[in-house]
């Protein structure tokens, strides 16, 4: 019994235009002159239909990943601009608290926490976190206010405010928020307004940057407590006089009246991370040997003085924290003995 030869589906043949081409059944003809399969030519008379899916070429490839990342970077700074614009988020129902009888009322995280006289609704704190949000004059921006606003609707017990400056002389990144006049007493005033507004406390931390000061970014010399060969620059640097240590202590007390007058529930400052204040108790970085350095009591002359002047300008209620490092990891730096 002879078996019969398959049939082909009639869509996979192909069939001769005039002129001997071949053509797919609803595409293009292929003429005496189209392209053909590789090893079709006079093998059966007939051309062989060029498939539709050919594989691309490597630069073909390039071009096309190099697109796709075009239109991925265009998207993001699309999301940018409209996050920029955003409003404050409006109350949504009831401020969020967290009460005996809730879920996990019980632990230590969500219950209150009294500061002096100040309570936060649970010990959830947002540290202080450069974000690069702030207008490029260091004022509060649209896009900073939202984002403390949404931490502050979330839950958040205290939004702590990234590192501010407190004097031109001391900043060290740009975009970087300032409190170095009363010029930024507004601005500041809307970003605490929208953090109470969703029952959440509103903190600032107070920074000079000292020797880490950027002159491209401040326009003035870097602050130095002390002048030491292979551990800081040659370029645009000043060594601090007692005058100009006095300013800057006054500084400090200023800029903390301002975030007092801006709403500020807490203010922090910073004397971590090789900034100015941590620079004075540094005995790597303080070899001065006037009343400002030498031994220990006297490399905490300033960093005390700051506390003792923000302390009387604002009371005794006023909750004051100090951020340090106990261990600077370089031989002959701070260390926690």
């Amino acid at each position: 019994m002879k078996r019969k030869p398959n049939k082909p589906h009639p869509e996979s043949q192909t069939h001769t235009e005039p002129g001997g081409g071949a053509a797919e059944p609803g595409g293009p003809a292929f003429g005496a002159g189209s392209e053909q399969a590789p090893g079709a030519a006079g093998t059966s008379g007939q051309s062989v239909p060029k498939s539709k899916f050919r594989q691309k070429s490597q630069q073909e490839q390039a071009a096309a990943s190099k697109l796709r990342m075009e239109k991925r970077g265009e998207k993001r700074e699309a999301a940018r601009e409209k996050l920029a614009k955003q409003k404050p988020p409006k109350q949504k129902g009831p401020i969020r608290t967290f009460t005996p009888g809730a879920s996990m009322s019980s632990s230590v995280l969500l219950s209150p926490l009294t500061i002096r006289k100040t309570t936060l609704r649970n010990r959830i704190m947002l540290p202080s976190m450069v974000t690069h949000y702030c207008a490029v004059n260091g004022e509060v921006s649209e896009r900073l206010i939202a984002y403390h606003a949404e931490r502050a609707y979330g839950g958040v017990g205290l939004n702590m405010l990234e590192s501010t400056s407190v004097d031109d002389t001391g900043k060290s990144y740009w975009p970087g928020v300032s409190i170095a006049s009363a010029h930024f007493i507004k601005g500041l005033r809307r970003l605490t307004d929208a953090i109470h507004a969703h029952g959440g406390k509103a903190g600032i931390q107070l920074n000079h940057a000292g020797r880490l000061a950027q002159p491209a970014v401040s326009g003035h010399p870097r602050q130095l407590v002390s002048y030491i060969p292979g551990l800081t620059t040659y370029d645009d640097i000043h060594v601090m006089d007692e005058d100009d240590i006095e300013r800057v202590i006054g500084s400090f007390c200023s800029a903390a009246e301002r975030a007092a007058e801006a709403g500020f529930d807490v203010i922090e400052i910073h004397g971590a991370h090789g900034y100015l204040l941590s620079q004075f108790m540094s005995p790597l970085f303080n070899r001065r040997e006037d009343a400002y350095g030498g031994n220990f009591e006297k490399r905490m002359r300033v960093p005390v003085e700051v506390i003792r002047g923000i302390r009387k300008r604002l009371g005794p209620d006023f909750p004051l924290f100090f951020r340090c490092s106990v261990e600077e990891y370089l031989p002959g730096g701070i260390t926690l003995e």
